[in-house]
């Protein structure tokens, strides 16, 4: 699954709302997508104040 930056954003955000605290492994592996990624998205958004990194 290909998803724009913003797009992994929102679906990031949510899934964090539905579950509370997630692991980078585990939102990679419901997303489709590279640890990689969805670490830098994970620190994107923590800089911003929307999740915290535990």
């Amino acid at each position: 699954m290909r998803l724009h930056v913003d797009q992994r954003h929102e679906r990031v955000l949510q899934l964090v709302r539905e579950r509370g605290s997630l692991r980078v492994a585990e939102l990679a592996e419901e997303l489709g997508m590279s640890a990689v990624t969805l670490r830098r998205d994970v620190e994107t958004l923590a800089a911003q104040g929307l999740v915290e990194r535990l």
